[in-house]
């Protein structure tokens, strides 16, 4: 790497990204839910074909009869309902109480091990409840399970499974919270609108460090008034988002899966009057791993058409939510989500089944609801077709509340590698391996539909070409920084600092060349021309031939679909469209430099702080890098200007929240996937980030540094180290380039 592009982290990167760019390119309880393998880790999760695997009212798995007081069944889990006889590390069963004598609770604990004191199920007389559980498989493949009081039908429907060794660790059930008693929390009912932060590492068999989130079953008692109570990671921001809802004087439990906050803690809040919280752990995932847990998201409301349509779920229908790039979930490598689902204001006793969007309905159950009431229920619900899972309600109608606490990987999470460059800066390997070419600051990529893929090489003043066979060669420039040969071949011209490239659907090939402050096109045939700019600088030539108008270090450069090419006219402070006709305009900017202002208004009236990149969706969105402002801004088909990611604020926040809340560090490249996800290259902050549907940024390569090096390569995306990434492209197949600026590579993520 070369100590003249060793870029630090001020605003002197402004120098180096001013030649950066972007390319776009029956029964009340049926069995539970069908699903395939989802893997991760060596792999670790598995859900199964449902099964029924115990029911004590017909004698399934167990005698037929009714569990007694204070009584115990085992119940075998291994080797049955599709779960294998040997290398189980804990199950995953929708378990439900029915028909029952009296108030009770059951506890589900591993066969073997001393009963603890925790419970999986609170139910009145004669009330039918579910819950999910994560049990860790005891003696001889068996879980135990005990009711304490009057008498219950148990059933258990096994949805899937954790390998030994993995990355999730089952444990025997430890209460680590108990406000009744001051274990684990002060010794008094949580208050109105209070929260109390619970440590959850360390404490219960969880161990001190190394782990992402949590299991417990969390359980409300002794509510003074209807309420709801949150759990979230200690120290972030309180969710919209619930884990238990509550009525005067009930005892519910449910299961939630928590990310680990500051300090090892979790925080607990309650909304409204006073209740007691008693939390039993069950389990825990390790960092860094195939589950990622986040802070709670609403990701649907079918009361205000959050994700859905606005209205009640009707009897016998089915709603299609969207979970991928919503909530913290990335938009690919997720095999299931990990949601806690609420279902509010049934006209009538009913049933609610998640499932797959592209498999058939099963005879399934993960809300069981009677008219009135509020109740959720954690799921684990595999990802189908398009990102999504179905929600069917069997009667009367209901409406369904889904709050998204943590993902899997389907064990195709994403990968980097190099694909160009071997770290030399300098120029060399035209004819051989890609990967064996120097490369001089390569500040922008593009990808066509044949899958080539471009490469401005910024300090070579050239533009390379990589083939599917990992061949390298240049397309356009001789290696002389200055202008010359337009009508004739490109690799006879000169260019000077090429940066952003795109290629349209035609195989034209366009190029910021930036410091001959004009944009040249490449035809099929090899010939290059000049589109925009006259060679002079400053700003001038809006509503004329976009060849007589002045350009001053343009950068980023985006072709829609109609042919329309947008350019970052960076130091103009402006981004500028020419038109298939040739005509030029200002779609944004007011070419007052240095400043912030605009946004909610027209996009031509708003103030621009050195725009360094540019990308358009199939919606006519216009994407722009407002690189002085550490801002992302939208401006949408009606000509108006937001912001979409970035506080103003330089630095490193926000993974796992909305995007406008979060820190960006000098970003550059953009690019779109057909989708409508955005990624983005966050130069200083040595990654990649996406901004998903619903607005919530996550970094999706990078990560493994905050300082820019080298490392990575073949491992996780998001451990690999980057210096100072300029440009990002997506090929059809939905991989992502990275222009590794100072590491002289061009970086590949494969899902």
């Amino acid at each position: 790497m070369s100590g003249r592009r060793t870029v630090t982290a001020s605003f002197s990167l402004v120098v180096a990204l001013v030649i950066t760019g972007l390319a776009v390119v029956a029964d009340r309880i049926p069995a539970a839910r069908p699903g395939q393998l989802v893997s991760y880790g060596n792999p670790a999760y598995h859900p199964l074909t449902p099964a029924r695997i115990l029911d004590t009212r017909t004698g399934l798995g167990a005698p037929a009869a009714a569990v007694g007081p204070a009584k115990s069944i085992d119940m075998q889990v291994t080797g049955a309902g599709g779960v294998p006889a040997t290398g189980v590390g804990a199950v995953v069963l929708n378990l439900t109480g029915t028909e029952s004598a009296g108030s009770t609770f059951v506890t589900a604990w591993p066969t073997g091990a001393a009963r603890p004191n925790a419970s999986n199920l609170n139910l009145t007389q004669g009330e039918t409840r579910p819950n999910q559980v994560i049990v860790k498989v005891g003696t001889g493949g068996k879980v135990s399970l005990y009711n304490n009081v009057g008498s219950v039908h148990l059933i258990a429907d096994v949805v899937g499974w954790f390998t030994i060794a993995t990355d999730y660790t089952g444990l025997t059930p430890a209460r680590i919270l108990d406000t009744r008693t001051g274990l684990g929390g002060p010794a008094a009912a949580v208050g109105q609108a209070q929260a109390i932060d619970v440590q959850v590492t360390g404490v219960g068999g969880v161990p001190a460090s190394g782990v992402d989130a949590v299991v417990v079953n969390l359980t409300g008692t002794e509510p003074t008034s209807s309420t709801f109570v949150t759990a979230y990671p200690a120290g972030g921001a309180l969710p919209t988002a619930s884990n238990l809802n509550l009525v005067p004087g009930q005892t519910a439990p449910n299961l939630a899966v928590v990310k680990v906050g500051t300090g090892g803690k979790v925080s607990l809040y309650n909304n409204a009057g006073a209740v007691h919280l008693i939390a039993d752990v069950v389990g825990w995932f390790a960092t860094g791993h195939g589950y990622t847990g986040v802070t709670p998201a609403r990701i649907l409301d079918t009361r205000v058409g959050l994700n859905a349509p606005s209205g009640p779920v009707g009897p016998g229908q089915s709603i299609i939510m969207a979970v991928l790039g919503r909530g913290g979930v990335p938009a690919t490598g997720v095999g299931a989500v990990v949601l806690n689902l609420t279902g509010t204001q049934p006209s009538g006793a009913t049933f609610v089944t998640a499932y797959p969007t592209d498999e058939a309905r099963p005879n399934a159950s993960n809300l069981n609801l009677v008219p009135g009431q509020t109740a959720p229920n954690l799921v684990i619900a595999k990802v189908g077709a398009g990102g999504a899972v179905n929600l069917y309600n069997n009667a009367g109608t209901v409406h369904l509340l889904a709050d998204v606490v943590g993902w899997i990987s389907d064990g195709t999470a994403a990968v980097i590698d190099t694909v160009a460059g071997k770290g030399i800066d300098g120029f060399c390997g035209d004819g051989g391996p890609a990967t064996s070419a120097c490369l001089g600051a390569p500040g922008g990529v593009a990808a066509d539909a044949a899958g080539n893929v471009y490469v401005a090489d910024t300090y070579n003043h050239r533009v390379r070409r990589v083939t599917p066979d990992g061949t390298i060669s240049t397309v356009a420039g001789n290696g002389t920084a200055s202008f010359c040969g337009d009508g004739g071949p490109a690799t006879s011209a000169c260019l000077n600092h090429p940066g952003g490239l795109a290629v349209d659907a035609a195989g034209n090939l366009y190029i910021a060349d930036a410091s001959n402050k004009r944009i040249r096109k490449v035809a099929p045939n090899g010939t290059i021309s000049t589109v925009a700019g006259s060679g002079t600088g400053y700003f001038c030539g809006d509503g004329g031939p976009a060849t007589s108008a002045c350009l001053d270090s343009p950068n980023g450069i985006a072709v829609d679909g109609a042919g329309n090419l947008y350019i970052a006219d960076t130091s103009n402070s402006r981004v500028r469209k020419v038109t298939p006709g040739g005509a030029i305009s200002t779609v944004a900017g007011n070419g007052s430099a240095y400043s912030f202002c605009g946004d909610g208004g027209p996009a031509t009236s708003a103030c621009l702080y050195s725009p360094v990149a540019v990308a358009v969706d199939g919606a006519g969105n216009l994407y722009i890098t407002d690189l002085g402002n550490q801002r992302i801004r939208m401006v949408a088909p009606d000509g108006t200007i937001d912001t979409i990611a970035g506080n103003g604020t330089a630095g490193l926040c926000g993974d796992g929240g909305p995007a406008t809340s979060a820190c960006l560090y000098q970003p550059s490249g953009l690019a779109v996937d057909a989708a409508g996800n955005l990624y983005l290259a966050d130069g200083a902050n040595q990654r990649v980030r996406l901004v998903g549907l619903d607005d919530t940024i996550i970094t999706v390569a990078g990560g493994g540094s905050v300082y820019p090096t080298f490392c990575g390569d073949g491992g996780p995306a998001t451990n690999g180290c980057l210096a100072n990434p300029a440009a990002v492209a997506l090929d059809p197949a939905g991989n992502l380039y990275i222009a590794d600026f100072s590491n002289d590579r061009v970086r590949k993520v494969t899902w």
